[in-house]
């Protein structure tokens, strides 16, 4: 008998050692994973600020000057252009490495383009989004609000596809605008202190302009689900009442008062013709590459 528990208590010994080794171990992978997850995430910020910051062939001429010094000419601009017709041949050519390819195409697009960049074994997919294309919640007119509110759909919990109607919309854009203006008149479907007390709200208006976007989860009336809809397509950075199409998520532009399919259809279009005409590409299109809606 003494015998048996001696084996017992050393098999539970044993077991108990395995299990916290197996626990340390899941604990050290975790972290790794977290650190290279970070990691990933900061360069991806990074590839993106570069890809911001510098021309076409910027890393390229960088990292040979010294073949624009061997032209000898007076001129650096013509030399640097010399240099990218040939690199552009040589490009087409299908004679350059795929780093050397990469760096030479052309600046990534601020419109929520989605760029997928290999990097340490992992690809990080990188989108960036222009604040002028977005819809400012304190400067942005009424019409653009509410067009924003109706063009929201989501998922119900009984998995139907969700919206505001008009009346509802109406009342939002007013409650938006109560929570921000500075006096207490309230709007005709508006909110004030009173109407969120009588909700059981545990705050009132505001009664300042929005600091963060994230602020418009106070405002009476909004819900989780349309705000994780409309959040994408609203700033407060941009200050303008009006939204750069040429950069404006799908959302915006389906947002725009008078909008139809043909005439984003013809905005996309357009992005795609300055695209293409940064790299020298002709295209049948012929839409305006960037314009203004107020």
């Amino acid at each position: 008998m003494t015998v048996l528990w001696v084996l017992v208590l050393l098999s539970l010994i044993a077991a108990s050692f395995t299990h916290t080794t197996r626990t340390e171990i899941n604990l050290t992978r975790n972290r790794i994973e977290t650190a290279e997850a970070e990691a990933l995430a900061d360069a991806g910020i990074y590839r993106a600020i570069l890809a911001l910051l510098s021309p076409r062939t910027e890393g390229l001429f960088d990292r040979g000057m010294e073949n624009l010094l061997q032209l000898g000419t007076e001129n650096p601009a013509v030399a640097r252009r010399t240099i990218e017709d040939d690199l552009r041949r040589e490009m087409r050519a299908g004679n350059l490495a795929p780093e050397a390819e990469a760096m030479f195409q052309d600046g990534w697009r601020a419109d929520g383009t989605l760029y997928a960049w290999a990097l340490g074994g992992a690809e990080v997919r990188i989108s960036i989004h222009d604040e002028s294309g977005k819809i400012d919640l304190n400067a942005a007119p009424d019409a653009l609000l509410r067009g924003l509110f109706l063009a929201a759909e989501w998922t119900g919990p009984d998995g139907e596809i969700a919206a505001l109607s008009d009346r509802d919309a109406d009342a939002l854009v007013d409650a938006v605008r109560d929570y921000a203006d500075q006096d207490d008149l309230t709007r005709l479907n508006g909110a004030e202190d009173p109407d969120y007390a009588a909700a059981g709200l545990p705050w009132g208006a505001k009664d300042a302009p929005f600091e963060a976007v994230e602020e418009l989860q106070q405002v009476l009336g909004m819900t989780p689900a349309l705000y994780r809809r409309v959040a994408p397509a609203l700033t407060v950075y941009s200050r303008r009442q009006g939204i750069d199409p040429a950069v404006a998520p799908l959302a915006v532009l389906h947002a725009l008062p008078g909008m139809t399919d043909g005439t984003i259809d013809a905005v996309l279009t357009a992005r795609m013709v300055a695209a293409a005409a940064l790299d020298g590409v002709e295209t049948s299109a012929s839409a305006p590459s960037s314009f203004m809606i107020p």
